[in-house]
């Protein structure tokens, strides 16, 4: 089929415009299809950036002397499936960001560089033998069976499996995908931690014995693009990966796991501002093809789901082991502290039971949500925390690069001997992270195999795997790690974890955060105990008496599901609406505070405003950062496209040169 007159196409472009645009098609090309990816002119830009072609158009409202042509196809990349295609469009309506920007997110950037990439060939790792298959029990026996009726019936459902730690939730994912696989159907597994990923691929390998494909952000941009390129051929239909795996091409795709739902990781800080688990839900019902939602500690926005209706819920109230939940102790570090001398690190109690279990050659892991050595530099003088040039936080020392870092722009300065305000000399070093509690480890067992997981130590590809063997192999006797450690490790020689500052998060000013704490507590808990011995949780706190700490520690969570969404409807927080975070920056705080009222003032005279509840402008609880002030006003509407469609339309209409200086996130993970 030829074409005698060349047809018109509306491109979106992958730049910040929320707009699309006409170009001709040249005949040359061949026929255009709509998905499919192109270089076209665009202002200044001869060479040409990537556009995607939205629709085929027969005539245009556009002048053809200002019609410019597309330059060229890229003929090596698959269109855009139907299917990805709505949901790029339902992410840039609900997220407010343009389509353009949004279907760049589906596609590995070094696809588009020219000539085909591939990565390194390796061997496929299929591993050998008859996977071992687990006798269910009653509870996970009535979920498979549920889960795999409705995929008998071809129907679109969203379950959520509350399982607590431990009751097997994995093997029910299994299960799952191998009654899509034996139907032809693809499968999707999507995992909050790459520390997770290792563990399932070797799973999925070990049960189903086919080649898959693993998406997330360790691997090489051709591995990225060598993997994407053989699912959207549909030489793959299993894939395993964080949250950017939604975008995964899979062809005919009959389910989607997401496991660890409520894990806030799921939630892309940057524009797409999408969260991967409600992407699911989305694409779940646009496919149409089953989702499964797992936790032991689901999200509040799941569970009230669940009472609405909207999603089915599926129980796993108890451990398949013989051995039921660890034993909690909790411990008063006020006094520890007027016990013991100098910085408190550890109770009596965590060491105690720690010598123990080395002696018996078992595992423990330390827990505590702060890497680095010391939390702040502080003069003793004057009371001043040495705080980021770039920032509005205290610099945490890091002892191994004996250097003062900053947990938010990553600039990292010399250790100072004066303060910077009043040039004292008496400076000191206030709090710890995981750096100093191995320091202080290593002292106190010399005999211990110690191991560190965080963001510092996983830097070097591959350290987080060798770790991860490790620690299967039994060959580490105590881990120490961040949050990174708090989910998804099953090691049954694990019986002791102690969690250092259990309260810590309490003290973040987000409406999350008790509900964060619990999730937090309750998932480190769940790594003890695991197999035939019994596990032991020591929980060090200065709030013993906090309702949270006390929910937790008696695995409570209809207690603090019920209360927490009490707070929440009086206050008028999510689930019971929405939330949309306005955040203004600028290097100028005096032009930020006028730019920020201003935009207050336009909102209120304009009468298409409504919202439910407006909070600001107000200064960001990090007032400052990477070098640029930040001011906030926070809305809640029960109708969220309606208010995020109306604050793109005032923003255009009365700020369109200061686009770029306002954030809108929905649904916001973090408030800060």
């Amino acid at each position: 089929m030829t074409l005698s007159t060349p047809p018109y196409v509306e491109v979106v472009v992958d730049q910040y415009v929320d707009r699309s645009f006409d170009y001709i098609f040249p005949v040359a090309l061949g026929i255009p299809v709509p998905g499919s990816f192109v270089r076209v002119p665009f202002q200044k830009n001869n060479r040409g950036i990537v556009g995607c072609v939205v629709r085929i158009k027969k005539e245009t409202s556009v002048p053809f002397s200002n019609l410019k042509s597309v330059f060229s196809r890229f003929e090596s990349v698959p269109p855009i499936e139907p299917e990805l295609f709505k949901l790029a469009q339902w992410m840039s309506e609900y997220y407010a960001c343009p389509l353009g920007l949004t279907l760049k997110t589906f596609i590995p950037p070094s696809i588009f560089r020219g000539t085909r990439q591939r990565a390194e060939k390796k061997e496929e790792k299929i591993i050998s033998g008859i996977s071992q298959q687990f006798s269910l029990t009653r509870d996970q026996d009535i979920a498979v069976t549920e889960i795999q009726k409705t995929l008998k019936q071809n129907q679109q459902k969203t379950f959520l499996l509350w399982g607590v730690t431990g009751s097997g939730k994995t093997e029910i994912y299994l299960r799952s995908i191998a009654e899509v696989r034996a139907k032809g159907l693809g499968a999707l597994l999507i995992v909050p931690e790459i520390a997770l990923t290792p563990q399932l691929v070797e799973r999925v390998l070990e049960r189903f014995q086919e080649p898959l494909a693993v998406f997330h952000s360790r691997l090489t941009q051709g591995e990225r693009a060598e993997n994407w390129r053989r699912v959207a051929e549909g030489k793959i239909q299993l894939v395993v990966g964080a949250r950017s795996a939604i975008f995964a091409p899979i062809k005919k795709l009959g389910l989607i796991v997401v496991d660890e739902e409520h894990e806030k990781t799921y939630k892309q800080e940057e524009a797409p501002r999408y969260n991967a688990r409600d992407l699911a839900v989305v694409r779940g019902t646009i496919a149409p093809c089953v989702v499964i939602l797992g936790s032991a500690t689901p999200s509040l926005e799941s569970y009230w789901n669940c009472e609405r209706g909207k999603y089915s819920l599926l129980r796993l109230p108890a451990r398949i082991s013989k051995h039921s939940f660890p034993l909690l102790h909790v411990v008063d570090m006020n006094h520890e502290r007027k016990t013991q001398k100098g910085l408190v690190l550890f109770s009596r109690k965590l060491l105690s039971l720690l010598g123990t279990r080395l002696q018996n050659k078992e595992q423990t892991i330390l827990f505590l949500n702060r890497r680095g050595f010391s939390t702040c530099s502080v003069c003793s003088t004057c009371g001043e925390s040495v705080r980021c040039s770039q920032c509005s936080i205290a610099l945490t020392y890091h002892k191994e690069k004996n250097s003062l870092c900053c947990h938010h722009c990553d600039k990292s300065f010399p250790p100072l001997t004066a303060c910077p305000q009043c040039k004292s000399s008496a400076m000191r070093w206030v709090g710890f992270g995981t750096e100093r509690v191995e320091k202080q480890m290593k002292a106190l067992f010399p005999q211990a195999r110690l191991a560190r997981l965080d963001t510092d130590t996983i830097r070097k590809k591959g350290t987080l795997e060798n770790v991860l063997k490790k620690l299967k192999n039994n060959e580490i006797d105590i881990l120490i790690g961040t949050q990174m450690i708090a989910k998804g490790l099953d090691v049954t020689n694990v019986t002791l974890v102690g969690i250092l500052a259990a309260d810590l998060a309490l003290n973040i000013p987000d409406f999350r955060s008790e509900e964060n704490t619990f999730q937090l507590i309750t998932q480190v808990a769940g790594r003890a105990g695991r197999g035939d011995k019994k596990g032991e949780v020591v929980i060090q706190t200065d709030s013993v008496n906090h309702p949270v700490l006390q929910d937790a520690i008696r695995n409570d969570s209809i207690s603090f599901f019920k209360r927490e969404l009490q707070s929440r409807k009086a206050w008028g927080y999510p689930p019971h609406t929405h939330f949309i975070l306005l955040t203004f920056t600028d290097t100028d705080w005096d032009k930020l505070n006028f730019f920020s009222e201003n935009f207050h003032d336009t909102l209120k005279k304009n009468k298409d405003f409504h919202a439910d509840g407006i909070w600001g402008p107000a200064p960001a609880p990090v007032l400052k950062l990477r070098g640029k002030y930040r001011i906030q006003i926070l809305m809640a509407s029960k109708q969220i496209k309606r208010l995020t469609a109306f604050l793109q339309n005032h923003i255009r209409t009365h700020f369109p040169a200061k686009q770029k200086n306002i954030i809108m996130d929905v649904d916001p993970q973090s408030m800060l």
